[in-house]
């Protein structure tokens, strides 16, 4: 009988760690493809969008206050401030022109309002794939800390 209940134990050891295994190369195999999911496709759109930033010409005497960059799972986006003394006509000018040398397909124009009220800002949109280029005016009435904006997304904007 003891004979037996040796084999048990040895059966229950064996068993527990077996299960024990399988369960870390679960954990292993769950972590490692949400960490992919993670960093892998939001990561690579957003080095993308980086690549079609630096593309872009900056309006000529512009100042770029900021510069950044998210990304999730589904989304990316790249979005930079800059202060300059032009119109928007001037600078809806230069960055239709620039956005086209580029590639990108101008979508449409739409007024902003800053709180509801019309500050009188404007954006511009651009489409090339499955990016969004935006061109946003804060307008003459607004003080946000820069005059106009570049944003480039994946799956966040329009």
């Amino acid at each position: 009988m003891k004979k037996t209940h040796r084999n048990d134990q040895a059966i229950s050891k064996r068993t527990i760690y077996i299960i024990g295994l399988a369960l870390l190369v679960m954990f292993i195999g769950f972590v490692f493809y949400h960490t992919k999911g993670l960093t892998t496709e939001g990561t690579v759109k957003k080095e993308a969008l980086m690549v079609e930033y630096n593309l872009l010409q900056q309006l000529p005497g512009a100042i770029r206050n900021d510069l950044s960059s998210y990304n999730k799972t589904t989304s990316a986006l790249v979005s930079a401030g800059y202060r300059s003394s032009k119109s928007y006509n001037e600078i809806r000018s230069f960055y239709i022109a620039e956005a086209e040398k580029n590639g990108w397909i101008f979508i449409s124009e739409e007024t902003v309002r800053g709180g509801g009220q019309d500050l009188g800002g404007k954006t511009i949109y651009f489409r090339k794939g499955d990016y969004t280029l935006s061109i946003q005016y804060a307008g003459a009435k607004a003080d946000y800390g820069w005059d106009f904006a570049v944003g480039l997304s994946w799956h966040y904007l329009k």
